[in-house]
């Protein structure tokens, strides 16, 4: 029930920034267990400007919208993918 309000609380919203640190854990096959940490920033102006910058250990990537392309971008090897977008963020 809390995430469905904070969920229409920021649909309701004209412009907002996040950020979500998570923890994923992931059991191998030898029940060994391994952690890992992400911290991703959102940040939304609707009705066509998105932006998020996600982080781990592993390094960074950056998904773009614009209202005409969504381009995720990894520095790391500096390789990046963009492909044609609907005009608004309430279309994609």
């Amino acid at each position: 029930a809390v995430l469905k309000q904070m969920a229409t609380y920021l649909r309701s919203l004209e412009r907002f920034k996040v950020r979500v640190e998570k923890t994923t854990e992931l059991i191998l096959p030898t029940d060994q267990r391994l952690h890992q940490d992400q911290t991703v920033e959102i940040a939304i102006q609707k009705p066509d400007r998105l932006r998020a910058d996600f982080q781990n250990l592993s390094g960074g990537r950056q998904l773009l919208y614009d209202g005409k392309t969504f381009t995720l971008y990894t520095p790391e090897p500096n390789v990046y993918a963009s492909a044609a977008a609907a005009p608004t963020i309430d279309e994609t």
